[in-house]
C-alpha cells in the first residue's frame, strides 16, 4: 500500500510542479486555456485506463522496465484524428436538421447542465437523475443545457430522443447546436498547430523526471495523445457551452463534473460569460485513490491566468469527506455538504420480513462506479474467498451484463 501512496502522491507535485505547465501556461492555450489543464496527464484516468498508472507504479516503487510501452503511431493517430473531424461535422449537421426547433434564450436563473444519456423516467417526467427533485422546484427558474450523445446511438435512436425531450419537466436547450462550424474548424487548426510547438518544447529536456527517475516513455505518450482527439473534443463541447450561456444571461451555471475529464474547459469558457456564478455539485463518492479527485493547492489561484487550473465558484458535496478533503484546498465558505440529490430518483422497495429465523447467508454486496466494475471483478477471480455469495452491481449506465 505505501508504494501506491507514493506513486499518487509524487505523480500528483509532479503535474503542479512540472516545468511543463510553465511552458503550457506561455505557449500552448486556447483562447487563454492553458491546454496542460485538459491534456491525458491531467485526466489522470486510472480508472477505465490503468496500464500506464501499473507501469508508473512499478518504475517509481521498483524501477522497473516497460516491458511492452506503446510507441505513437502519428500516421494512425491522424487518420483518426480526421476520422473524429468528419464525424463531428456530421454529427453537428444532423442535430440541426432533426432538432431545427428554434429554442427560446429566455432569462432563467439557474441553467443545469444536462447528459441525456444520464436521463431516466421518473414520476412521468424524463429528467437527469444526478440532479434527484431539485429540477421540479421553482421550475420556472430554471432551464437545462442538454448534451445529446454524438455516435451511433444518436443515429440509431434520433426520433426515441426527440419523443423523449417532450417529457423533459422544464425548458430545455440543446448544447450540441450551440457549436458552430467556424468554431470546429478553428479549434481543430490551432490545437494541431500547438501540437507542433509542443514538439518543440519536448525536444528542449526531459521533463518528465519523478523523483529524479525517467518515466518519459510512460507519460509522454499520453501527453501526445491529448492533441490527437481529448483536448478537440474537450474544446468543443466547451465552445458549444460558451456560446449557448451567453444567450441564455443566466446567473448560475450548475453542472455535476467535479475534476473529471470535460470540467476545466467547461468551468474556463463558462468563466466568459460575465455576472455568473459556476456551481459544481459533486457528481460520485470520493475516495483517494481515484487521481480525479489528487490535486495540490498551488495548481489554484484568484489570478486570471493560464497557469493556473479553472475552477468553480461554489462546490456543492454529497459527503463530509470529499467536503474536507476539498477544505485543504479552498475557502470554507465555498463548500457546502448538501447529500446527494439523486437519491430521490431511487425507487427502494423495503419489504417486511416475517420474524421466522433463518440461517444467516454471507453475501458481499460491491457497488461499482462507472467503469471500475472489471477490476473489481478482476480481483475477486484472483482472490480465494469460499462461503460467501458475491454480487458485483455495476454502474446504471452500464447496461450489458457481464
Amino acid at each position: 500500500m505505501k508504494d501506491w501512496i507514493n506513486t499518487r502522491q509524487s505523480l500528483t507535485k509532479w503535474l503542479s510542479k512540472s516545468s511543463l505547465r510553465k511552458e503550457f501556461s506561455k505557449k500552448i492555450n486556447f483562447e487563454d486555456l492553458s491546454l496542460w489543464w485538459i491534456s491525458e496527464l491531467m485526466n489522470k484516468d486510472n480508472i477505465t485506463d490503468n496500464s500506464w498508472y501499473l507501469n508508473l507504479n512499478n518504475r517509481l516503487n521498483l524501477n522497473k522496465k516497460v516491458s511492452s510501452q506503446e510507441k505513437n503511431n502519428y500516421q494512425i493517430l491522424l487518420i483518426n484524428l480526421f476520422k473524429k473531424l468528419f464525424y463531428k461535422i456530421v454529427s453537428c449537421v444532423l442535430v440541426k436538421i432533426f432538432f431545427f426547433k428554434k429554442e427560446k434564450f429566455n432569462f432563467k436563473r439557474d441553467t443545469i447542465y444536462g447528459l441525456y444519456t444520464n436521463f431516466i423516467y421518473f414520476k412521468n417526467s424524463f429528467t437527469d437523475r444526478q440532479y434527484g427533485n431539485f429540477i421540479n422546484k421553482r421550475s420556472k427558474n430554471k432551464i437545462y443545457v442538454l448534451e445529446l450523445p454524438e455516435n451511433f446511438y444518436f443515429i440509431k435512436n434520433i426520433f426515441k430522443i426527440k419523443r423523449n425531450l417532450k417529457k423533459i419537466p422544464i425548458d430545455y436547450v440543446i448544447l450540441n447546436k450551440g457549436l458552430k462550424f467556424v468554431d470546429i474548424f478553428k479549434i481543430f487548426y490551432i490545437s494541431l498547430l500547438l501540437f507542433l510547438k509542443l514538439q518543440k518544447v519536448l525536444k528542449k529536456k526531459n521533463y518528465f523526471l519523478i523523483n529524479n527517475i525517467d518515466c518519459r516513455d510512460i507519460l509522454e505518450p499520453k501527453l501526445i495523445k491529448s492533441f490527437f482527439g481529448p483536448i478537440q473534443d474537450q474544446l468543443y463541447k466547451a465552445k458549444a457551452l460558451e456560446n449557448t450561456l451567453k444567450k441564455l444571461k443566466t446567473k448560475n451555471f450548475i453542472n455535476c463534473y467535479d475534476f473529471y475529464y470535460q470540467s476545466r474547459a467547461f468551468f474556463h469558457f463558462s468563466k466568459k460569460v460575465k455576472d455568473m456564478q459556476i456551481i459544481n455539485i459533486n457528481h460520485a463518492i470520493y475516495f483517494k485513490n481515484d487521481l480525479t479527485f489528487c490535486f495540490e493547492k498551488k495548481d489554484f489561484s484568484k489570478k486570471n491566468n493560464s497557469f493556473y487550473s479553472p475552477k468553480p465558484d461554489f462546490f456543492f458535496t454529497q459527503g463530509e469527506k470529499y467536503f474536507k478533503h476539498l477544505k485543504n484546498t479552498f475557502k470554507k465558505k465555498k463548500l457546502f455538504c448538501i447529500g446527494s440529490l439523486k437519491v430521490e430518483c431511487n425507487n427502494f422497495i423495503i419489504k417486511k420480513q416475517k420474524s421466522k429465523k433463518k440461517k444467516a447467508r454471507k453475501n458481499i454486496l460491491i457497488l461499482c462506479g462507472i467503469n471500475d466494475y472489471e477490476s473489481f471483478i478482476k480481483i475477486i477471480n484472483e482472490s480465494q474467498i469460499k462461503d460467501y455469495k458475491i454480487f458485483v452491481a455495476p454502474h446504471p449506465l452500464k447496461k450489458k451484463k457481464r
